[in-house]
């Protein structure tokens, strides 16, 4: 091969932007001046673009705080008792779990004696939520995480949106108590997070932990690293 070539091969395999952004700190502060101050989405705990992270042990409750947030977002109403300083705002809930059924009963009185629902809560038309189409096919479960983050991006960029909720982390990831699974996630979603200008909530259960000392953030599923990667 030519030197011409040579360098003609090297210029089109090169990135077209530099991996490392430098600039003066006072030019970084000058940018940013040109930024809004982020707002409170949930009082002191999430604001605009920050990747949050909400967990718990099972069954107490994540999913139906996580959606009653949702609610205050889309209806531009606090709650409990939380600012809450956005307008009226779209919303999707990437909702992993649950069945559309199982969603449903949640938020309806169910009448025993005749087998019915009846008098469903009403939310507000800019909450979408999302949920695995059941005949997607992937030949591995690693192309399946890559593929799931993927469509993640993608219908919420479809969709506009810069608010999201995913339930939960144990979907995204098959092994997530280890940092090198856990870790490359965190990096995707915090760079999401600033090309796109994103508010993320992201849910997630604790391991096996003792139940009479306080929660903290060491009981958090994965390794201890998981936290340096999220805002709040």
């Amino acid at each position: 091969m030519s030197a011409n070539n040579l360098s003609k091969s090297a210029s089109e395999n090169s990135p077209i932007e530099d991996f490392l952004i430098i600039k003066s700190a006072n030019e970084w502060i000058e940018e940013a001046k040109k930024k809004p101050i982020p707002k409170k989405i949930f009082g002191p705990f999430w604001y605009q673009e920050e990747l949050c992270i909400l967990f718990a042990d099972t069954n107490q409750g994540k999913s139906l705080l996580a959606v009653q947030i949702i609610d205050s977002i889309t209806k531009g109403s606090p709650t409990l008792g939380l600012e809450m300083e956005l307008k009226p705002s779209k919303v999707i809930f990437f909702d992993l779990e649950l069945t559309s059924k199982q969603f449903e009963m949640r938020y309806a009185q169910h009448d025993r004696q005749n087998d019915r629902l009846f008098d469903h809560f009403k939310f507000s038309d800019l909450f979408f939520r999302a949920e695995i189409n059941p005949y997607g096919y992937c030949e591995s479960i690693e192309e399946y995480e890559a593929f799931l983050v993927n469509e993640i991006e993608n219908q919420t960029l479809k969709s506009d949106t810069k608010i999201i909720v995913i339930d939960n982390l144990s979907c995204l990831i098959s092994d997530n108590e280890k940092a090198k699974h856990t870790t490359p996630f965190l990096i995707r979603l915090n760079n999401l997070k600033k090309m796109y200008g994103w508010s993320i909530l992201l849910i997630a259960h604790t391991p096996k932990r003792n139940l009479f000392g306080p929660i903290s953030r060491n009981d958090i599923q994965g390794s201890k690293s998981f936290i340096n990667l999220i805002d709040s």
